[in-house]
């Protein structure tokens, strides 16, 4: 057992690791830590995040249960304990968690983006995670889910209305990752106007990386949350890099759907 002094000495360890985003080394002082004594929700979260980080999902979920049973009120552990059964496909579960999210926040608008994630899991057909996400941008219109929303109309082969999104993401939002990805698409369609262009040229292709990069940046994401869901992030996931590119998996996601006239496809070695 952890004198009180031994335990802060650990606790700032923790901190500092995870700042530099040294997960693995992180997670190292922590499995020498009995977090079931300790009742501090903060350090608990941080704790899951690290364990969701090294992609142990069960340890995440454990200590996020813990968390959550320290202050049962706590939508954003809930949040994070839906995330981490998807995680584990465990779809079951995570539908149990965001029935319990509903009832603690039943006015909260991230109900729509965790509602995606969970039919998204499931393979629901694209007309309902369209109209989902749709619902979301009624309320709430945010960049990164109004990309997503673009995405799919993509894939529906809806040029007409994934045109309109890109538009609208341009004109809110002016810069940014998800502006550019928006030109990316644009572009893809051949609907770049000469000022995006210049703005798209200048600003995505001298930040392409190679794919090795591009993978292990993917890798890195996959364990952050979103700013939008009004999670308390870790540190380092407080800012996103401005890496301006479609990642791999993320081209997968768009096929091909439209007449050649109209659009651009992807190739294998496209960024």
């Amino acid at each position: 057992i952890l004198d009180k002094e031994e335990f802060r000495i650990k606790v700032s360890r923790i901190d500092n690791l995870v700042a530099q985003k040294k997960y693995k080394e992180a997670v190292e002082v922590v499995e020498s830590i009995d977090w079931r004594r300790v009742k501090n929700v903060h350090n608990l979260c941080v704790v899951g995040e690290i364990y969701a980080a090294n992609k142990r999902y069960e340890e995440s979920k454990e200590i996020f249960l813990l968390a959550y049973h320290r202050a049962p009120i706590g939508k954003n552990i809930l949040y994070r304990l839906i995330e981490v059964s998807l995680k584990m496909q465990d779809i079951e579960e995570a539908e149990e968690f965001y029935e319990e999210y509903l009832e603690v926040a039943p006015n909260d608008n991230t109900q729509y983006i965790l509602k995606y994630k969970i039919s998204k899991a499931k393979q629901v057909s694209l007309d309902e995670q369209i109209r989902i996400l749709e619902e979301y941008k009624e309320r709430e219109f945010t960049e990164r889910w109004s990309y997503e929303l673009a995405k799919l109309y993509y894939q529906k082969g809806d040029m007409k209305k994934c045109l309109e999104m890109c538009n609208d993401i341009i004109l809110w939002f002016s810069e940014g990752r998800y502006v550019l990805k928006a030109m990316d698409l644009k572009n893809r369609m051949g609907q770049l106007t000469g000022k995006e262009r210049e703005q798209y040229e200048k600003q995505f292709i001298p930040n392409l990386t190679t794919v090795d990069q591009m993978t292990q940046s993917g890798e890195a994401r996959e364990t952050g949350s979103d700013a939008e869901n009004k999670y308390e992030l870790l540190p380092s996931q407080q800012s996103c890099p401005e890496k301006y590119f479609l990642l791999p998996e993320e081209q997968k996601l768009l096929p091909v759907p439209a007449p050649e006239r109209f659009y651009v496809p992807f190739q294998k070695n496209d960024p």
